[in-house]
C-alpha cells in the first residue's frame, strides 16, 4: 500500500546513525524500492529508516508500506531490533558468484538479441 511519506511517524530509533545513503539512493533510483517500509497501524515506522531517508533524499512523496498491528511499544522495539539483527550480508565469495551469474545471463540475453537482430536485418536486406 502506498502512503504519503509525511504521514510516517518516526519515533526515537534504536539505530541513531543511518550511515551513508549514497549507494542505497542509487539502488532505489535504478531499481525502485525493493522492500516496503514497515509501519504500525498508527503509521509509526517499525523498520526501514534508511530506506525512508533515501526516499526523502530522492524527493519521493509516497512510499510502499506494509502495515502490521503492534499492540505494545515493547513489541515495536523488538521488531525494530529483529529486523536489523536478522540481516546477513553476502560473503565476498557469494557476491562474486552472484555478479558472475549476472554477467553470464547478460551475455546469453545479449547473444540471443544479436541473433534475432541479425535475422531481421538479413530478412529485410534480402527483400530490397
Amino acid at each position: 500500500m502506498q502512503i504519503p511519506i509525511h504521514k510516517i511517524i518516526i519515533n526515537d530509533r534504536m539505530r541513531k546513525d543511518a550511515g551513508s545513503l549514497d549507494s542505497l539512493v542509487r539502488s532505489i533510483e535504478k531499481y525502485g524500492l525493493l522492500q516496503p517500509l514497515i509501519v504500525d497501524q498508527n503509521m509509526r515506522l517499525i523498520s526501514g529508516f534508511r530506506r525512508l531517508s533515501a526516499l526523502k533524499r530522492l524527493g519521493y512523496e509516497t512510499a510502499e508500506v506494509q502495515i502490521i498491528e503492534v499492540t505494545e511499544k515493547s513489541n515495536a522495539l523488538r521488531l525494530e531490533i529483529e529486523e536489523n539483527v536478522q540481516r546477513k550480508a553476502f560473503t565476498e565469495k557469494e557476491l562474486l558468484a552472484a555478479y558472475q551469474k549476472v554477467q553470464n545471463q547478460e551475455k546469453k540475453e545479449h547473444s540471443w538479441w544479436q541473433k534475432l537482430k541479425s535475422f531481421f536485418i538479413s530478412l529485410f536486406t534480402r527483400s530490397q
